[in-house]
């Protein structure tokens, strides 16, 4: 019994020792850096956010859950900011966050120090089943070569051909009833930028403002909503049964796989005949129009990467500027004297088609048009890229307070991937820099920012298109950038 008891300490007392080593490793490896870190700039805390639960914030997690029930999520997010401070620092199960609304942070989150931050864990754990490696869940080399992939489709004469557009429109009014009787504007701009967004990086479009594709396109909203419930709680979420989100996945990938297999047989076809005749020539209509799917099929054979990156294409190129599309006209149906001046100026086309040149000489249809991307982040920023329905931006009128007061994009957010600082936040007025151990999530609420009153002042909650009018591009604007 002795001997048992002399190597039961023994035990005891090894392990003991093992853990001294350890936390002494870890000193000198992470706490001393960290510190170091700390002193050379000054850091300090962010207000903390007060929650009952300290270690793993259930009652935060409990609140969340029921303002997406009655749809006060980005409510619930304004009013913390104005009670905590315009960034501030709470646990969210297992993670570190810290939210914030300072242009500054997310400058230095998406382009001072964006190597220092990528897309994290929530987000390839919450869309990776519907998108899976697609240039929105990756990082890196990765996302570089999908970006390369995706930019030939937005070149200056992709973007200035406008009888893609033109088709597209000319049906989307005609499926307005001419009877002067209510219409749901918001449901025929998803089929019209449906429509054009399969028809630009498809090469086909799927034609939903004729006969509505309504099963696949309820499916995709599901799968979309499913997905942003994983990203809202994080891996709390896989303890409840999501029978339905990977039904409607599975039915996405089985509608977009259809036109995978006809482009990847095209090809196929093709190389076979130009293997057989080298001096075949391709048709002079293709040649002329880059397709993104046609693209893929020549660089890669693997059938789930082509769907994840088409797939990707079609959901940004879709929901946010459907989403756009909506807002501007709610605001602009309770405009009426903006409406009139719309119509005028548009009035001397005489109900003809317009061309480019026409376009750039409408100076507010063309402020509305060309606010729909309105840029405030350098074009080779890394995580952001062009999508359809947007323009470059040089003047800022209607869809610029369209996006400030309801951005297609209200939240986003990304991981520290190092220890590493953000410049505001820190201390009792907010001016100090903060330290951020890797690991910790970085999320901004461009919704709660442009509704800032020290930013915009006292009627930053007002539609009124003439703050724009003088005012400069800045990091102020943030749900006009480049979609991510």
């Amino acid at each position: 019994m002795t001997h048992v008891t002399e190597f039961v300490l023994r035990i005891c007392l090894f392990g003991a020792v093992l853990l001294v080593l350890r936390s002494i490793y870890q000193y000198i490896t992470i706490a001393l850096p960290r510190n170091k870190l700390i002193q050379q700039y000054g850091c300090k805390d962010a207000p903390r956010y007060p929650q009952k639960d300290p270690f793993f914030g259930l009652d935060t997690i409990r609140d969340g859950i029921r303002a997406v029930k009655t749809n006060c999520y980005l409510a619930q997010v304004e009013h913390q900011y104005k009670e905590y401070g315009n960034t501030f620092s709470f646990r969210f199960g297992t993670s570190a966050i810290i939210n914030t609304n300072e242009p500054e942070n997310i400058k230095t989150v998406l382009v001072t120090k964006s190597k220092d931050y990528g897309i994290g864990w929530r987000r390839k754990y919450a869309f990776s089943p519907l998108l899976g490696s697609s240039i929105i869940l990756t990082d890196g080399a990765q996302w570089e070569h999908s970006r390369a992939l995706l930019r030939p489709s937005f070149t200056r004469d992709q973007i200035n051909d406008l009888s893609t557009f033109e088709v597209h429109v000319a049906r989307l009014i005609q499926a307005i009833p001419r009877d002067r009787s209510t219409v749901d504007l918001a449901g025929l701009f998803y089929r019209l930028t449906a429509d054009v967004t399969t028809d630009v990086f498809f090469g086909e479009s799927i034609q939903s403002l004729i006969e509505p594709k309504e099963e696949v396109m309820k499916a995709l909203h599901d799968s979309l909503e499913g997905g942003e419930l994983r990203y809202l709680f994080g891996g709390i979420y896989s303890v409840i049964p999501q029978r339905r989100f990977y039904a409607a996945i599975k039915e996405v990938h089985d509608w977009i796989d259809g036109y995978v297999d006809r482009a990847m047989s095209k090809h196929a076809s093709l190389a076979k005949k130009n293997v057989e005749k080298p001096s075949i020539e391709v048709p002079a209509k293709d040649s002329e129009r880059h397709v993104f799917l046609r693209e893929l099929c020549k660089t890669t054979d693997d059938r789930d990467l082509i769907r994840d990156e088409i797939l990707s294409a079609f959901v940004g190129g879709r929901d946010t500027t459907a989403g756009l599309l909506g807002n501007l006209f709610f605001m602009l149906a309770r405009k009426p004297d903006l409406w009139k001046r719309l119509r005028s100026e548009v009035e001397y086309l005489g109900g003809k088609a317009p061309t480019v040149g026409q376009l750039r000489s409408l100076s507010l249809v063309r402020s509305c048009v060309k606010e729909c991307k309105y840029s405030i982040f350098p074009t080779a920023t890394r995580g952001h890229m062009s999508l359809p329905f947007q323009f470059e931006p040089r003047s800022h009128h209607c869809a610029s307070p369209a996006l400030r007061l309801h951005p297609a994009s209200p939240t986003n957010a990304r991981t520290a991937y190092q220890d590493t600082i953000l410049p505001l936040g820190g201390g009792l007025d907010g001016n100090s820099p903060i330290f951020v151990p890797a690991g910790t999530s970085i999320s901004w609420h461009v919704s709660a920012l442009h509704r800032r009153k020290d930013l915009w002042g006292e009627d930053a909650d007002e539609f009124r298109t003439e703050r724009w009018e003088h005012e400069r591009e800045g990091w102020v604007s943030l749900s006009l950038a480049r979609a991510s």
